[in-house]
């Protein structure tokens, strides 16, 4: 780190430097080592001065952000320019007594004898943004109040165009808002008063002798689909920003209601036996469509279950036939070598026999599997551990059954913790990477990612192998169901379905890309 006494200051950048009132951070874009801080800086830290020249600038950083500020930090030692800092972000820094605060940050590169140096601009927006989110909340509270009057409200400016509408408007004349806002407020106006509107309002700009502020009167409204109505009107006008603003309060005076209550008094009779036929052919309607729909989906999931079925069939007659043939087998050969005490090959015929009952002890477990979590039995119970350990030893076991000379790349990063339920997430990750491992060549690598991150876990599992046909996608996760060209490698096509369920399950989703012939990549996402 070079020595402070290095930076050449003039009187001039030492009293900008000294009376600024924003804190002022010089470090060394290297080491990340402070080497000045000007007076407001250690003030707005809390900080005595000299403190902080000599330490790295995290220390001015909450612990949890360290990890992603280093990073950022090397972002700009390759490319220092000047620019802000988590732009559109909430900023937090944290004062000597471990207090957080919210910042704005603007970063300066600068070269000084061959050094190059960032200049870091801190200023405390606590209170501007605790301003701005009560200025926010303030006019949600204003909108909700002019959105819930019954009165239609509408703003026109000084040109007699529609500004502002509530709710109101869009109920009593039609109009949705974007169709009216922008357009001229006689829209809203039958004749003539449409056609006098624009000379009317002229008039009043020009000789103010036509006085309609402060005064209700009646005036008649057009619907959108032509219906004219009488309105009460009062107007009020105020100057924002320099701009003449006119509002309107519109009540609905309209004899109407009055009529139609006479009109309904008088047909009640008629209407009751009109809704109530209505209501008894909506009924038998419904009746009639539940019973279609129940027909629809009996058919359905019969179909499901004759598919199911016969995919059940087809991976039990190959997945038990082979390894109930390899234990017969095996078993007439370990006695006829039994005879000739020949123990090496009774060894050799023992172990094809546990090879065999491992096999089917791991298909039985499969069908156990999807039956518990189907049923209920299996629940999610999030333990906090070590993750970047725990993926370790599922590669250290998943690494045993893989090819001669097959490799697993793997990139991790993030957090080193996770609440998760270990057993769920181990049957997620053993899954993917095994099939990766059986539908890959030797020759090819597989790429295993981990993004840890603190809002989402993401896994990525990327081989380079046979790939899934694309007729056959739509399918993947369906039980019993194999892809068609995956032809004699063993597999009960219940792997994926489990996953799928572990995995919403734990609130997750997985997604697949697949390309016959080049590979798959499927990519599990878990939200903290």
């Amino acid at each position: 780190m070079k020595d402070k006494n290095e930076l050449k200051e003039t009187e001039l950048f030492r009293n900008i430097f000294d009376n600024a009132t924003v804190g002022i951070f010089i470090v060394d874009v290297k080491t990340a080592f402070i080497t000045k801080v000007n007076t407001f800086g250690y003030e707005l830290f809390g900080y005595e001065e000299g403190e902080l020249e000599g330490q790295v600038i995290e220390v001015l950083v909450p612990q949890k952000h360290t990890h992603t500020h280093a990073k950022y930090h090397g972002e700009f030692m390759k490319k220092p320019v000047h620019r802000p800092m988590g732009a559109g972000l909430d900023l937090k820094a944290v004062k000597k007594d471990g207090t957080h605060f919210s910042v704005e940050i603007s970063l300066a590169p600068v070269t000084i004898s061959g050094q190059v140096y960032a200049v870091a601009f801190v200023s405390d927006v606590g209170n501007r943004l605790q301003a701005e989110k009560k200025s926010k909340e303030n006019e949600a509270r204003l909108s909700a109040v002019i959105d819930s009057a019954v009165d239609c409200i509408i703003t026109i400016n000084n040109r007699g165009l529609i500004q502002t509408v509530n709710t109101a408007v869009e109920r009593l004349f039609q109009y949705k808002p974007k169709e009216i806002i922008g357009k001229n407020v006689s829209v809203l106006m039958p004749e003539p008063r449409k056609s006098e509107h624009d000379g009317y309002l002229n008039n009043y700009h020009t000789s103010n002798t036509r006085k309609i502020i402060g005064i209700g009167r009646e005036v008649k409204g057009l619907k959108k689909d032509g219906t004219v109505f009488d309105l009460y009107l009062s107007v009020s006008e105020a100057v924002i920003q320099g701009e003449t603003i006119y509002t309107g309060i519109l009540h609905d005076l309209s004899d109407r209601r009055k009529a139609e209550a006479a009109e309904k008094e008088r047909s009640n009779w008629l209407e009751s036996y009109a809704e109530n036929l209505e209501s008894e052919v909506a009924q038998r309607t419904a009746d009639l469509r539940k019973s279609e729909l129940k027909l629809r989906d009996a058919l359905k999931k019969e179909r499901e279950l004759n598919d199911l079925k016969s995919r059940f069939v087809s991976m039990a007659s190959h997945e038990f036939r082979t390894p109930l043939s390899t234990v017969l087998s095996s078993t007439e050969l370990v006695e006829m070598y039994l005879d000739i005490n020949n123990r090496e090959k009774i060894d050799k015929n023992i172990g094809r026999i546990k090879k065999s009952v491992d096999h089917l002890n791991g298909i039985l477990n499969d069908f156990l599997s999807l039956e518990k979590v189907e049923t209920g039995k299996i629940e999610y119970k999030p333990q906090m551990i070590y993750f970047e350990n725990f993926v370790e030893e599922i590669l250290e076991e998943v690494r045993m059954s893989s090819k001669s000379k097959q490799q697993i790349e793997v990139n991790y990063s993030g957090e080193e913790k996770l609440n998760t339920d270990p057993f769920l997430m181990k049957n997620i990750l053993f899954n993917l990477l095994s099939n990766a491992i059986k539908y890959s060549p030797d020759d090819k690598p597989i790429f295993f990612k981990v993004n840890n991150k603190s809002d989402e876990l993401i896994v990525k599992v990327r081989d380079q192998g046979i790939g899934i046909p694309a007729e056959d996608q739509k399918n993947m996760f369906s039980r019993f169901f194999r892809a068609s060209n995956v032809e004699n490698i063993k597999g009960t096509g219940l792997g994926l379905t489990i996953v799928k369920k572990y995995a919403e399950l734990m609130s997750g989703n997985i997604i697949f890309k697949s390309k016959e012939g080049e590979g798959t990549e499927f990519v599990v996402t878990f939200k903290k």
